[in-house]
């Protein structure tokens, strides 16, 4: 076959529906001291990799992939880059921790004659912990996560709704938290769409009433994604839709967003220290959770150490050829132009 430049080689995954796809052969060199820097130059230098793996016709609009590399920090056993479809290159992300660990364990990364297996991975949001279970099976991780915090409360006024409390938290990422009992009647609950229509103008009116902070410098400070919550059974079990980057939607209960959704309920006093929850996803998929330890974030401000907890399941290898004879071999989305040239309306 002539054209090929190059094979990817990865592994898939699905943690309660959301894919994982795990890059691990095929790549070039990736530079930088930390993994922040790793990811910045793959966004900047290898956005092509995104686009290869993640769009049409190897991926789809809400596919996620993660490239598997060696770690910055020395206490680290593996690093990892986070590739998001909308190219956001997020810090953390719960979901793809549990595939990635997953595939480490079943495909013999690490040793087999451990279980559990506890290791260190390296993110672009800093140093997170897994212990990793292989039997009795499906193979679980649970996850220690970077410290999650409740930011700011506030009520916003958001365009064609009117005004909507909210809660902004962190939990790896930063989420716009809705209780959607707080929503207005007329807005349809029962349709997901209803969500991924709310979200940018959501996004739009919190960025303008909360400014977003964190301690780390290299932490990103972009509102990328919304979490919408019902709570049950007194709280411990809540369902949730998590819309995201341009409207997509998460499959999984979302871990970063869990553990925000922790810090909350502990900043709250709604949450003791230890205390389990359950999240349900979009699918009805579930993760378990809880805040193991309060932390101090910065001076007068506290926040958690979460623990997340779900399996992951394999479901495929492949071999992504790119071949320079073919147009589209880099990937594409679908237009939402249909290209047709209409003439001008007659005055």
């Amino acid at each position: 076959m002539q054209g090929i430049r190059g094979i990817i080689h990865a592994t898939d995954y699905h943690t309660g529906g959301q894919p994982v796809r795990v890059l691990t052969g095929g790549l070039p060199p990736i530079h930088g001291r930390t993994m922040r820097e790793k990811a910045d130059y793959v966004k900047q230098h290898l956005d092509w990799i995104r686009t290869a793996v993640c769009h049409e016709p190897r991926g789809h609009r809400d596919m996620f992939a993660v490239i598997l590399t060696e770690p910055c920090r020395p206490e680290a056993d593996f690093g990892v880059i986070w590739i998001d479809n909308p190219g956001i290159y997020i810090g953390m992300c719960g979901h793809g921790t549990f595939g990635v660990a997953a595939m480490l364990a079943d495909l013999g990364y690490v040793p087999r004659d451990q279980d559990p297996i506890a290791l260190t991975l390296d993110t672009p949001g800093g140093l997170v912990r897994v212990s990793i279970r292989r039997q009795p099976g499906p193979t679980t991780t649970a996850l220690e996560n970077v410290p999650a915090f409740h930011l700011a409360s506030a009520v916003v006024d958001v365009a064609g709704v009117g005004p909507i409390p909210i809660d902004v938290s962190y939990g790896g990422l930063f989420f716009i938290q809705v209780d959607v009992e707080t929503l207005p009647p007329s807005l349809d609950l029962t349709r997901v769409e209803t969500f991924v229509q709310l979200w940018p103008r959501l996004r739009e009116a919190t960025a303008r009433v909360v400014p977003l902070w964190h301690p780390d410098p290299a932490v990103q400070l972009e509102y990328t994604n919304s979490f919408f919550y019902q709570r049950r059974e007194g709280g411990r079990q809540v369902k949730n839709v998590m819309v995201y980057g341009d409207g997509q939607i998460d499959r999984s209960p979302c871990g970063t967003g869990t553990c925000a959704y922790l810090a909350l309920m502990v900043a709250r006093g709604e949450l003791r220290l230890g205390e389990s929850i359950t999240m349900a996803g979009s699918l009805g998929s579930q993760f378990q959770g809880r805040a193991l330890a309060e932390v101090e974030i910065a001076p007068n401000r506290r926040g958690i150490r979460p623990e997340i907890s779900s399996p992951a399941f394999l479901t495929g290898t492949h071999q992504f050829i790119l071949n320079d004879e073919d147009p589209l071999t880099l990937g594409f989305e679908l237009p939402t132009a249909s290209g047709f040239q209409v003439p001008a309306p007659a005055r």
